[in-house]
């Protein structure tokens, strides 16, 4: 291993700076098309991730949607879809938080659930919203934008630097 200075780093395109120790180790050039597979590999997989996190969304809209349902029939099989849909919806949001910051999977899952069944309400079963209850969605909306624009992508700031 050698020791070599950050300016140095720049100008030798086959070494590469690792963990921030100040330590330069040679890296041969095949390995930069597997560096550059793993990086396609990370991005399928935070893919799949934003996947699992928008089923669980809609299985959770399902679930909690066919509450009304129950509330018509009120046999014990109607509570069925809703037991499954929130089930299902569990089992995907912990799939997604595998990848996705918990909190940040958490408001979004709640606060565009939350908007969602507020729509089904309306536009399905005909509820009528409130200019209260207009606010407060909107309030929700604008915080779920808030939380998602400050979340920090850790790969953009290794790339920067």
């Amino acid at each position: 291993m050698c020791q070599m200075l950050a300016s140095e780093k720049s100008t030798l395109s086959d070494w590469n700076l690792r963990g921030g120790t100040g330590r330069v180790i040679p890296v041969p050039e095949h390995l930069s098309d597997e560096s550059k597979a793993l990086r396609k590999s990370k991005g399928t997989i935070m893919l799949f991730a934003w996947m699992f996190l928008l089923l669980a969304i809609m299985t959770e809209v399902a679930g909690t949607s066919s509450i009304n349902k129950i509330i018509e029939n009120g046999s014990l099989a109607s509570y069925l879809p809703m037991w499954l849909g929130i089930s299902v919806s569990y089992f995907f949001l912990s799939k997604a938080i595998k990848r996705i910051p918990i909190g940040i999977a958490y408001a979004l899952w709640e606060g565009v659930g939350v908007t969602l069944i507020t729509l089904v309400s309306v536009f399905y079963f005909g509820y009528d919203l409130s200019l209260q209850e207009m606010v407060g969605l909107g309030l929700a909306v604008t915080g779920i934008v808030m939380v998602n624009a400050g979340e920090s992508h850790p790969e953009q700031a290794e790339e920067g630097a």
